[in-house]
């Protein structure tokens, strides 16, 4: 411990409290060493800050604010990117407000504490949003926009569906997976013809799929082994910034090779679909597994807000009570 005022002031910053009563207790005469800090309502305050306040400000207002912005992400960005916006720039306005009541003195302590939190939510809450909308709102609703044929031949041309998103097939056509081909190109992209009996040379559809096949004649991709399948879903070419695989140009590739492979002519207008069972249902597991995300996202951030909140809590506090032992012991030094 130094033994000068200038010390004194030194150590107010640089000793944790336990080290600093200690010392300021080592420091003054006998009579004053038995002395206790100030103990008024307001600086009981200045040390812990009541518990509703603790609870509402360090833990439920930031986990309110990062489930806000995940369910705005989930639910809204698709068609009201602008609602989205405004609202990660109210949770900003507020934590500048609470910045500036900290700076001026004039609300409650750990304000400072409280604006950091709810900024650490909004920025938690965006990123978490983003991921969900691009691995999978975006498919819901890329099949959302899109139209739905029902009934549909396997030789009718595809031009004439070419806005479609779902497709349900007659009851005659199948996925010839005799005349499948997987390209390899890192991972195998599998292509196979849906056709039917009366198919001519010319493939209007065909069912794909990645790493589902073998390098000739099977593939197993989707629910193409299902024999009341006959539904085909479009191959989407924006599925969300974090699917990697390639789009449906390599797959053209692919086609190209079967073409070659078993004397085929595919339509340069002919679609790519994932073959499964039941469309609709196929595009609402998007909408399911988002909202799911969106509930398992907030679940962990509130036990993840419990922790920060407790964290700053017991932040806040140690500060406090250095500071308070620093001034006590300023004003309880000798003259």
């Amino acid at each position: 411990c130094s033994s000068t005022e200038e010390g004194l002031k030194y150590e107010r910053f640089a000793l944790p409290p336990s080290v600093a009563q200690s010392c300021w207790r080592r420091l003054m005469p006998p009579q004053q060493s038995a002395a206790s800090p100030p103990a008024s309502s307001q600086d009981v305050q200045q040390v812990q800050m009541p518990k509703v306040t603790l609870l509402i400000g360090f833990i439920v207002l930031p986990w309110l604010v990062f489930v806000l912005l995940v369910g705005a992400w989930t639910l809204l960005f698709q068609k009201a990117a602008w609602a989205v916006a405004i609202l990660t720039l109210l949770a900003l306005i507020g934590v500048g407000v609470l910045l500036l009541f900290d700076r001026r003195g004039d609300g409650a302590p750990g304000l400072f504490g409280m604006a950091m939190l709810v900024f650490v939510a909004i920025v938690a809450g965006t990123a978490a949003g983003l991921v969900n909308y691009q691995t999978n709102v975006v498919k819901y609703w890329g099949y959302q926009d899109k139209r739905s044929y029902n009934n549909v031949m396997a030789t009718e041309h595809a031009l004439a569906h070419s806005d479609a998103g779902k497709i349900v097939f007659a009851a005659s056509a199948t996925v010839d997976t005799s005349r499948a081909v997987g390209f390899k190109d890192r991972s195998t992209y599998c292509v196979a013809p849906i056709a039917d009996d009366t198919a001519s040379g010319v493939i209007e559809y065909w069912a794909a799929g990645v790493d589902c096949c073998d390098a000739r004649e099977n593939m197993w991709c989707d629910e193409i082994g299902e024999v009341t399948a006959r539904g085909g879903v479009r191959l989407l070419e924006n599925r969300g910034f974090f699917d990697m695989s390639a789009g449906p140009e390599t797959f053209r590739r692919a086609i190209e090779m079967a073409e070659l492979e078993y004397g085929m002519q595919s339509s340069k207008d002919a679609l790519l679909l994932q073959w499964v069972k039941d469309p609709a249902d196929f595009q609402d597991k998007y909408r399911r597994m988002g909202i799911g995300m969106w509930a398992v996202a907030s679940g962990v951030y509130l036990v993840l807000s419990t922790i920060l909140g407790a964290a700053m809590q017991m932040h806040l506090r140690s500060k406090a009570e250095a500071e308070q032992y620093a001034i006590w012991a300023q004003q309880s030094l000798p003259k």
